[in-house]
């Protein structure tokens, strides 16, 4: 029978029949029989597995996970820039292209969940506008923006952003980044006793479903 791990199933080959005979022969259909006995007997451990108590666990979903370590400034005032992610935790199936470290790209089809996190940090007293928001294939993602106000200086200001949306194979997505202020940064902190470091930025991109039917169109 498939045993399985875990977290992995063992996959049931295909079995190798024997020639038949020109005449039936009871020795050869049992042999037979036994063969296609196994082998149903495989898969049927495999879908059970599967489908029982935390079977979920061996479904294999293209998932990625990208976060940076350096802070990014700001560069122009009210002019859109996309987030930089220059390390890879998870790349699954989701991958970031390795030049700049801004387009991450689906190599399936599918309905994906966008979780964005982030630290920005203001260097002055006032009130600092952060907008944050998707980017699909070059093109921005209607009412995917959301604002954030941070005040003082030195304070800082945890960003959350989530989005679903659908990714056709071969496609990117930035998160996009504008600010009303230099004096505003997204901050990385180094580890210090007793807490790790802080990422500047994290992005995790999870595959959801295959494509609905109809696909929709993007907002």
């Amino acid at each position: 029978m498939a045993a399985s791990t875990d977290s992995t199933l063992s996959r049931a080959a295909p079995p190798a029949l024997p020639v038949p005979p020109l005449q039936y022969d009871m020795a050869y259909a049992s042999k037979f029989n036994n063969i296609l006995r196994l082998f149903f007997a495989q898969i049927a451990n495999s879908v059970s597995s599967l489908t029982g108590r935390n079977g979920g666990r061996f479904i294999d979903s293209p998932n990625g996970f990208f976060f940076d370590n350096a802070d990014q400034a700001i560069a122009t005032i009210n002019v859109a820039q996309p987030v930089r992610f220059n390390q890879t935790y998870l790349n699954n199936a989701v991958t970031i292209d390795s030049a700049t470290r801004l387009k991450l790209t689906a190599t399936y089809s599918g309905v994906y969940n966008v979780q964005f996190t982030g630290q920005a940090r203001s260097s002055t007293a006032g009130a600092k506008v952060l907008l944050v928001w998707l980017n699909l294939n070059g093109t921005n993602v209607g009412y995917s923006t959301r604002e954030y106000t941070v005040v003082g200086s030195g304070v800082a200001l945890a960003l959350s952003w989530n989005f679903n949306i659908v990714i056709l194979a071969g496609q990117y997505i930035q998160i996009m980044l504008a600010a009303d202020s230099v004096d505003v940064r997204l901050d990385a902190v180094a580890a210090t006793s007793p807490h790790p470091g802080i990422a500047s930025a994290a992005v995790a991109v999870t595959f959801v479903s295959i494509l609905p039917d109809p696909v929709p169109t993007t907002p």
